[in-house]
């Protein structure tokens, strides 16, 4: 969308007063602009930066008043998650069940300036797997049920596809996603295995979250997270909320990274590449130079081709969703083992299909792997049109 770089203008460049002029010097579409603040998951966000840099007499008054009651309904919604996760909390810890936050909520309250600048529509929480069921039964005794999959059917899941269940309790209720896994996706992903759990869960810490007693990842670990999960093919960056979460992080805890310890960590996880590449993506659009440092660290030596091509459509502003399926075809080296990732992304496992496609109890249907093959072939047109498309303005590093 055109308005997109005015966004991330108003976002991430910090203008003073004599910068006004040349950012609102031009017409605006507001209407567009909100819907596409809204869709980026950055409403909230956009409306903060305008008020704090006292710029909303350059809005027309009814786009600054829908603004206005996304900020509130966020405050809300988020609320609502923070009250729900202080009851799942306290049973989870009345059942010995050790539990940490992901993302969302945990995000709004630690890292961004203000509680509602990050819309939280659900509540992701690591348990450890051992303790799965019994947090299944403590969700099911507050009246949550699972909706996707029964836990037990997810529970036998290879490794590197989906790790969660969804649960939901009514409408008034934030849908909650229980993992057992960090890395959750319905295509597989081979470093899940790599990734060390029980360092995970040693070096988490405690913090409160709305003045809920929680656990959440040490930065480093966070970031590491934050990565792999803007990067998932259902996500590709595709929205600047993942953007924005990795760069709110890094302000947030700069002081106390360890950037050493980040680099090992992500090359002990297999994930050094992804890490770089999100990274190198974030400095890029947010002009953050607190990034240099770990992107020298994780600089491969050369770019493989699906690498070469997936940022470069991210430089042009083409945040294509499922793009990110080129690092995951690069990670297998090989021609035989590329047509294996294929075949493995073309058909999981019968668990993973009925999971993915939210069939719950009912018996596996063999027409579910002709939508799994529709679906991943209908994200390949948008990311060859995209490469093949004259590049548009790149995203230069500010």
């Amino acid at each position: 969308m055109a308005e997109t770089g005015f966004i991330i203008k108003v976002l991430f460049e910090n203008a003073d007063n004599r910068g006004i002029g040349e950012i609102f010097s031009t017409g605006r579409n507001w209407p567009a602009i909100l819907d596409e603040c809204h869709r980026e998951g950055v409403a909230p966000l956009f409306y903060h930066r305008i008020v704090k840099r006292g710029w909303e007499a350059d809005l027309p008054a009814e786009v600054l008043e829908q603004f206005r009651t996304l900020f509130r309904q966020t405050i809300r919604k988020n609320s609502e998650a923070v009250k729900c996760l202080g009851t799942i909390g306290r049973s989870f810890d009345a059942e010995g069940i050790p539990w940490i936050v992901l993302k969302g909520i945990a995000l709004a309250e630690t890292v961004y300036p203000h509680f509602a600048l990050r819309p939280a529509s659900d509540i992701d929480i690591l348990v450890p797997r051992p303790d799965f069921m019994k947090a299944d039964a403590a969700l099911t005794s507050m009246g949550y049920s699972s909706v996707d999959s029964p836990p037990g059917e997810a529970l036998r899941n290879p490794p590197g596809y989906l790790a969660s269940v969804e649960y939901r309790a009514g409408s008034e209720f934030p849908p909650i996603h229980l993992h057992w896994h960090p890395v959750n996706t319905s295509t597989p992903a081979a470093f899940a295995s790599e990734i060390d759990i029980e360092s995970l869960w040693r070096e988490s810490r405690p913090v409160l979250i709305g003045g809920v007693p929680s656990r959440m990842f040490s930065p480093e670990h966070l970031l590491i997270y934050l990565c792999e999960h803007a990067l998932r093919i259902g996500h590709s960056f595709d929205r600047l909320n993942l953007i924005c979460d990795i760069h709110y992080a890094v302000q947030a805890f700069q002081r106390e990274i360890s950037w050493g310890r980040f680099a090992d960590e992500c090359r002990r996880s297999g994930l050094s590449r992804f890490a770089y590449l999100a990274l190198e993506i974030v400095r890029s659009h947010t002009g953050l130079h607190a990034l240099d440092k770990p992107i020298a660290m994780l600089k491969p030596s050369r770019l493989r081709a699906g690498e070469r091509l997936f940022l470069k459509l991210q430089l042009a502003g083409k945040r294509i969703r499922g793009s990110s399926f080129l690092l995951y075809l690069d990670r297998n080296r090989g021609m035989r083992n590329k047509l294996l990732f294929l075949l493995r992304t073309l058909v999981p496992p019968r668990s993973v299909l009925k999971q993915k496609h939210y069939q719950g109890r009912l018996p596996f249907r063999c027409s579910l792997y002709l939508r799994r093959i529709i679906e991943v072939a209908g994200h390949l047109p948008f990311v060859f049109r995209g490469a093949l498309r004259r590049p548009g303005r790149e995203v230069k590093h500010r």
